[in-house]
């Protein structure tokens, strides 16, 4: 009786994601950049060529451009361990809208509140705040955190900055990118006593051993601001003069235009909106109607227009997509939460989204970039 050989087969090869690789890379970028982050980690595993393509630097910079903005949202309290929340706009309400849960950073104490100092090219800038004395001092510290990679960098510690009971409460900060030098800069304008009269504006060269004061600075009439950035300047509002200071970030220098007159109001929020500065305005007087400004010519007063119209107090334009405006909005039930406006009507709608913690959240706008945090300081990634 004949026996028959038995041959070894190789194991079947699935060649169907590399066959994806061998598309041209703008088809590549334009199908990437609408697939969640958190999927795209995870295609780093399939093989070393995924990998490969994943950890391109010139690849991985034009997806970045072709990004669409998102939702970041975070507790400023290191005692809720949530982490940091990345939210697709048009999914929030759906079981995929969280696209990412980053972990908190091993640099955050968990006996130390944190602020949002801001966002630029993918990177958080975010400061510590607390009281300082001889067991911690973390008070005025600084630190980048990129939240696709995890990685970090610690910052010079701002010293001499007066009374940190006083001076934590009363301060306008900010933190940018210059297009022309691709340098990335921190602005920090505090009031360091009660008897002071005047403000001081202290900036920080990412890559530099030491802040540099640029002098003194107007009274701008906030305790607190979060400055907003775009295309190489960072604005807050001065509520004494109703006016906005736009920061140059490569010249350091300010310079000033008119906010809408139509009418006094009591409380603001700067944003961007469509690549144009945008600030929604809020009146005591008039409580049922909030109105969100464009700007749309940068820098000139007459071009302010007026978009939107809401009854809500307290919002922060975020993005206007897929008809509908994106705020940042205070909910007396449970304090601030996102919300969507759809224009012709003043309601807005709660967005419920699924995977969040209740409660104690800050959002803001975001563009993940899978680009090394080291790449990023050096200019190979902007926006």
């Amino acid at each position: 009786m004949n026996k028959t050989k038995k041959t070894k087969t190789e194991p079947a090869k699935s060649y169907s994601h590399d066959i994806i690789l061998s598309l041209p890379n703008y088809i590549l970028v334009d199908i990437f950049s609408k697939i969640p982050t958190r999927k795209l980690l995870q295609f780093k595993t399939v093989s070393k060529s995924w990998l490969s393509l994943l950890s391109d630097p010139q690849f991985t910079k034009d997806l970045f451009a072709q990004t669409p903005s998102c939702f970041m949202m975070y507790s400023q309290c290191q005692l809720i361990p949530n982490g940091t929340f990345i939210v697709d706009p048009e999914k929030a309400s759906s079981p995929d809208g969280v696209s990412l849960r980053v972990p908190n950073s091993a640099n955050d104490d968990p006996y130390w509140m944190r602020h949002m100092v801001g966002s630029c090219n993918g990177i958080l800038c975010i400061r510590y705040i607390g009281v300082e004395n001889k067991k911690r001092s973390n008070f005025n510290t600084f630190y980048l955190l990129h939240p696709i990679t995890g990685e970090t960098v610690v910052l010079p510690r701002l010293k001499n900055a007066g009374n940190p009971h006083w001076c934590h409460r009363y301060c306008v900060y900010g933190f940018g990118f210059s297009p022309i030098t691709h340098k990335y800069k921190l602005l920090v304008i505090i009031h360091p006593a009660p008897s002071s009269c005047e403000w001081k504006a202290m900036v920080l060269t990412v890559g530099s051993k030491s802040w540099r004061s640029i002098g003194s600075y107007k009274n701008p009439g906030s305790l607190k601001q979060e400055m907003v950035y775009l295309n190489g300047f960072l604005h807050c509002f001065d509520r004494n003069r109703y006016s906005i200071h736009a920061f140059d970030i490569e010249s350091e220098r300010f310079q000033e235009f008119q906010v809408p007159r139509h009418r006094p109001f009591d409380s603001h929020g700067l944003g961007v909106l469509g690549g144009c500065l945008s600030l929604a305005e809020f009146t005591w007087k008039d409580p049922d109607v909030s109105c969100v400004w464009v700007m749309k010519d940068y820098g000139i007063e007459e071009s302010w227009t007026k978009e939107f119209e809401m009854s809500r107090c307290g919002l922060r334009p975020l993005k206007f997509t897929e008809g509908k405006l994106f705020v940042a909005g205070f909910d007396p039930a449970c304090g601030s939460s996102l919300m969507a406006h759809t224009p012709g009507t003043r309601s807005l709608q709660k967005i419920e989204v699924v995977g969040m913690p209740p409660r104690s959240c800050v959002y803001r706008l975001f563009v993940p970039n899978l680009v090394p945090l080291k790449d990023i300081l050096q200019g190979l990634a902007s926006s």
